[in-house]
Parts: C-alpha cells; sequence; structure tokens
C-alpha cells in the first residue's frame, strides 16, 4: 500500500479571502505531497512498505536506525495536518 494525499473537500478558493487560491495550490498540492510521496519513498524496501499508516505507528516501538526516516516524515506529516508540536527526539 502507498500513501495518497486525499483531495481538499472545498475548492482551492473556498478560503478567500483569508487564504488564496495559490497559497493553497501550493500548501496542499505542493506541500502536503511532498510528506505523502517523501514518506512513501522512505518505506520502500523495509518492513513498514505496504503497511497502513496506523500498522506503522503500532508497531514502531523500537524504531530500527534504518527505517528513522519513515518516522521522521510520518511524525512530520501527523505534525502538519494537526497541529501537533511532539515528534520524534533525535
Amino acid at each position: 500500500m502507498s500513501f495518497s494525499l486525499p483531495d481538499l473537500p472545498y475548492s482551492h478558493d473556498a478560503l478567500a479571502p483569508y487564504m488564496s487560491r495559490e497559497t493553497l495550490e501550493y500548501h496542499h498540492d505542493k506541500h502536503h505531497q511532498a510528506y505523502v510521496t517523501n514518506g512513501n519513498n522512505a518505506m520502500k524496501g523495509t518492513e513498514f512498505e505496504g503497511k497502513s499508516l496506523d500498522a506503522v505507528f503500532a508497531e514502531n516501538s523500537g524504531i530500527p536506525r534504518r527505517c528513522q526516516p519513515c518516522e521522521r516524515i510520518a511524525c512530520e506529516a501527523v505534525e502538519n495536518l494537526f497541529g501537533l508540536r511532539e515528534g520524534p527526539q533525535t
């Protein structure tokens, strides 16, 4: 299973005048997509490839050093989406 960025449930100009169409397109379509793409790439060839995000987090009590980028990218994505400020300690 590879992850994909869900479409926004509203148009890119729905937040005007508070956020421009261009800003929302960049933030969602480029910035958030980069987290998804990097997360998918980081998990290739690891024991996490093909697993759900829930399984990746549930199985991550002792993260192998070679997969620490997976954890960092996943945590950054969750932090970005939900406004959390705690992430992996490096």
